[in-house]
């Protein structure tokens, strides 16, 4: 069974989301960005436990096929913008072949829930990596622009 986690943004959160997993005795198959698939059928009670778990640190259990579209676009674009330098097509093209979707559908999608369109929304993503290289990488200011 999949379960769609909304804000997972790093390793340390799937790290997270499996311990809770193990912690119900729930055996992840494996835990991506959003996602997290297990062997067994997730009960309401199990669901509650982990859903109230996994809230300390900001995650939350997504039901709404709307929410799990816009958290998949966000993790293709995290996805995007970590190979930016290896992907040789643009965001929409992107967005659209990874999702099986027409990307003016995404985008008015996205833009309705987040309050942001997609390339802003990137834009962030790009500002957050520059920061994370400035504080934890060996580059300087030439080599993050």
């Amino acid at each position: 069974m999949k379960i769609y986690i909304r804000n997972m943004a790093c390793e340390s959160c799937k790290a997270y989301v499996k311990d809770a997993l193990l912690k119900l005795n729930l055996h992840p198959i494996k835990v991506e960005l959003g996602e997290a698939e297990i062997m067994e059928d997730l009960t309401d009670a199990k669901k509650q436990k982990l859903d109230a778990l996994i809230n300390k640190v900001g995650l939350e259990i997504i039901e709404s096929k709307g929410g799990i579209l816009i958290e998949k676009i966000k993790n293709y674009c995290q996805e995007y913008v970590i190979s930016e330098k290896h992907i040789k097509v643009n965001i929409s093209e992107f967005l659209s072949q990874k999702l099986d979707r027409d990307y003016n559908y995404l985008s008015n999608v996205f833009s309705e829930v987040e309050l942001c369109t997609i390339v802003h929304y990137i834009n962030l993503l790009k500002i957050e990596k520059a920061k994370e290289m400035i504080l934890f990488d060996d580059y300087n200011f030439s080599e993050i622009a």
